[in-house]
């Protein structure tokens, strides 16, 4: 054959390896060990970048958004890759410290329906036809609920972005990049939560102290701070001044509480559904 039709018909590597008549799937056998190995590594692999990435995050609000799109991306985390870690320690850590009395991201049946007829109702009928007892199905029901949250927190983020991208409809920014802020605050909002969460059990544990005060303090924490860093997110993103700057973030700050409410509806209706079809 004409090497020239040969080569544009194969591709060169793959060519040479059907010229030296070696098989290309056998070449280089990899057992489940390496593929696992490799998979956590491209995962959750993250190098010096790591500390500059959450040194922005954390201390230069909008910042890590901004400039990730002018470096391309070279100097930082992927975002993806730093929420998929926040996540995954946010919901690692943040069970083991929580209590009875005090519980932060952790839905069970028993606290969304107790003041919710309507849910409780949905219940009802579901466990009418599920042929098991109240105690077996609450049981079912809020496992389901706790190995569904750290995935479905995930839909947040586009909504708040599709707020996001309603309210500064006039900026010129493309949609993507409101969708990079949205997944930076929500990234800080778990970091932030789970970092306050450490404090409020160090308090709790080593300086005997708690109670109704602490828990205040805690939400009370989570809003302000929360809220202050989204009001310097938006002036460093957009250039505003800071009256235009605290409207928006009244707006979208209210738009992001409405989120999460969604998040836990969807969350309770997911898992009705999923144990009704015998997930």
């Amino acid at each position: 054959m004409n090497n020239s039709i040969y080569c544009y018909i194969v591709p060169k590597k793959i060519g040479s390896i059907l010229n030296n008549n070696k098989n290309p799937i056998n070449s280089s056998p990899v057992s489940l060990s390496e593929f696992i190995k490799h998979s956590a590594k491209e995962t959750f692999h993250v190098d010096s970048r790591i500390f500059r990435t959450l040194k922005t995050l954390i201390l230069k609000p909008g910042t890590l958004t901004r400039e990730y799109f002018r470096s391309s991306g070279i100097r930082y985390v992927q975002p993806l890759k730093l929420y998929f870690i926040i996540n995954f320690l946010f919901f690692l850590i943040t069970p083991l410290l929580n209590t009875q009395d005090f519980k932060v991201f952790e839905f069970d049946m028993s606290s969304l329906t107790s003041d919710n007829q309507f849910y409780q109702i949905l219940v009802g009928n579901v466990l009418e036809k599920s042929n098991v007892s109240g105690e077996v199905f609450e049981e079912r029901f809020d496992i389901h609920m706790k190995y569904n949250q750290p995935a479905l927190i995930f839909l947040t983020i586009p909504i708040f972005a599709v707020f996001h991208w309603i309210l500064n409809f006039g900026e010129r920014k493309f949609f993507m990049e409101q969708l990079l802020f949205a997944l930076h605050y929500l990234s800080f909002f778990l970091l932030l939560l789970m970092l306050l969460r450490i404090i409020y059990s160090f308090i709790e544990i080593f300086m005997f102290a708690g109670g109704d005060i602490l828990v205040v303090l805690f939400l009370g924490g989570i809003a302000i701070l929360s809220f202050l860093y989204l009001i310097i997110s938006i002036r460093e993103f957009y250039s505003n001044n800071k009256a235009v700057s605290v409207i928006k973030s009244i707006l979208l700050y209210t738009s992001f509480v409405v989120t999460l409410g969604l998040y836990v509806h969807f969350l309770f209706f997911y898992t009705l559904i999923s144990i009704k079809l015998g997930y």
